[in-house]
């Protein structure tokens, strides 16, 4: 009977200690796993955090016995940085940001961390008024001098827009091959024929020179914006550090504003 007792209880010890075995073995996989996503989501909060405040605040700058929002006019006293404006965000105040360096940056935010920013701008243009090239009584009397592609279709969609100070015209026509509008001419007139008229195919010439900048050019081809959407996105800039961590590492906030009736996306992006 002795015996057999000190079977059990050893047999029961060694359950018991193998279940503590276990059950720290376990823990100890899953605190590190744990620690990291606490860190990550700390991190995150901060990045979206401070996104908040850049997007969302006009700023602050102060002096002596002076203050106000004008930061990027008064930049030895700058406190708080924000890009709002009047209306939407401000251009002068994005570019202030833009020039800054980023430790500079980085203690304004008050931040240990290091984050990088970009800016990019999405131009919305109207096309939406139309015209049948096989038909003259339909073309507009201001519109002369298109050429058109053998493959492009009989419809063709026009519009304007001002890019970056300058006069900017469109001809938007359809690949009558793809099924979709991807021809597109531009001019600084709504003469067609003058030699600056540029021809290009979206699928294969998607970036665009115009009004000082390159832009990547779409067209609206879903059933409700097919043909009057022409779709021009551009960098606005980038600041912070470079170059960043491995993307496993970064955590980031997409924001969206409007800035002189276009819509800014910017990335706010951290990591330690």
């Amino acid at each position: 009977m002795k015996g057999q007792i000190s079977i059990d209880y050893l047999a029961g010890a060694l359950v018991f200690f193998g279940s503590i075995v276990l059950l720290v073995s376990n823990v100890m996989t899953v605190a590190p796993e744990f620690t990291a996503s606490q860190k990550t989501d700390e991190l995150q909060l901060e990045a979206w955090t401070i996104s908040e405040v850049i997007m969302e605040d006009r700023g602050y700058w102060e002096k002596n016995t002076q203050s106000g929002e004008a930061w990027h006019e008064n930049m030895d006293g700058l406190e708080i940085i924000g890009l709002k404006g009047e209306r939407g965000l401000s251009r002068e105040k994005v570019q202030a940001l833009l020039d800054m360096e980023a430790e500079e940056i980085r203690e304004v935010l008050r931040t240990d961390k290091k984050f990088n920013v970009d800016l990019r701008e999405v131009i919305e243009i109207d096309t939406s008024q139309s015209f049948d090239r096989t038909d003259p009584s339909t073309i507009p009397d201001f519109i002369t001098g298109p050429s058109y592609g053998p493959d492009t279709s009989s419809e063709v969609h026009y519009g304007t827009e001002t890019l970056s100070g300058e006069e900017k015209y469109f001809l938007l026509m359809k690949d009558r091959d793809l099924g979709w509008y991807n021809n597109l001419s531009v001019s600084s007139s709504w003469d067609f024929s003058d030699s600056d008229t540029e021809f290009y195919n979206l699928s294969s010439d998607s970036y665009i020179p115009a009004g000082g900048g390159t832009y990547i050019a779409g067209a609206g081809n879903t059933e409700i914006s097919e043909g009057r959407l022409l779709i021009l996105e551009r960098d606005i800039g980038s600041t912070g550090d470079f170059p960043r961590k491995s993307v496993e590492e970064v955590v980031s906030a997409e924001r969206y504003g409007v800035m002189d009736g276009n819509v800014v996306e910017v990335s706010f992006r951290l990591w330690n």
